[in-house]
C-alpha cells in the first residue's frame, strides 16, 4: 500500500455475523508503510452532507458522493489474517493536499 492509494478492506464482523467492506485512503508515507508493515488511513464515507471535515473525492470504481472523513485516522496492518486489503484506485495530488490540510487543521499541528 502506498500513499494516496484507495483501498477496500473486507473483514468479518462478529456482531452482525457477516463480511463488511470499507473504503479508505492511505495518508502515511510509503517509507513508513514499508518499515512498520502498517499504514495510516482515512475512511471514505458516502453522503450528500456537507461538513468542513469531509473532503470530496472522485475515484473511478467508487460510488458517487464519496468524501474522506478527516476526523478519524485509522491504523491498519498490511498483513492482517482477519481482513483482506485490495487497492481499487488512487487519488490526485490536489485531492491528497486537501485531505492533508483537513487532517492538519483538525489536529491543530503548529507549522
Amino acid at each position: 500500500m502506498n500513499q494516496k492509494d484507495v483501498i477496500t478492506v473486507e473483514a468479518y464482523n462478529k456482531e452482525s455475523n457477516r463480511f463488511n467492506k470499507t473504503d479508505y485512503i492511505v495518508i502515511s508515507r510509503d517509507e513508513y508503510n514499508r518499515v512498520t508493515k502498517q499504514c495510516l488511513a482515512c475512511r471514505i464515507v458516502y453522503t450528500d452532507e456537507s461538513q468542513p471535515f469531509l473532503v470530496p473525492i472522485e475515484v473511478s470504481g467508487l460510488r458517487r458522493n464519496g468524501k474522506t472523513n478527516t476526523l478519524n485516522i485509522h491504523m491498519m496492518k498490511q498483513y492482517n489474517p482477519d481482513a483482506t486489503h485490495s487497492v481499487v484506485g488512487k487519488i490526485s495530488d490536489k485531492e491528497f493536499m486537501k485531505i492533508a490540510q483537513g487532517v492538519t487543521l483538525n489536529f491543530n499541528f503548529p507549522l
